[in-house]
């Protein structure tokens, strides 16, 4: 299991549980680009922590298509955000699947 904070203790609307992920979510992507460093792999690193907003949209799709260039696996629809409840829901689910995949290839299980 990813050490992401999985998406069902994030409540909707939650800001201070969607902070504590969004840094937790930020050491991770931290991590995947030392382990590609090491392997010799370079690999956009963006920052990832602070505000979602439109330009960390954009930025985590990025660092997600950098890593899925050396690790395969879906993409999904990283650049935009979620307009309601469900939309964050059903994010927040793919969004873990994909980190889980991703340490699944790297063994960070």
């Amino acid at each position: 299991m990813s050490t992401i904070a999985p998406f069902a203790t994030i409540g909707y609307g939650d800001a201070k549980a969607l902070t504590d992920w969004t840094g937790t979510h930020a050491l991770r992507h931290i991590t995947y680009a030392k382990l590609m460093h090491q392997l010799g792999r370079a690999i956009a690193t963006p920052i990832l922590d602070g505000q979602i907003n439109h330009d960390w949209w954009g930025r985590h799709a990025i660092a997600h298509s950098s890593i899925a260039k050396y690790v395969g696996g879906s993409t999904i629809n990283l650049s935009a955000g979620w307009k309601d409840e469900r939309e964050f829901y059903d994010w927040m689910r793919r969004h873990t699947l994909l980190h889980e995949y991703t340490d699944e290839q790297l063994g960070l299980n």
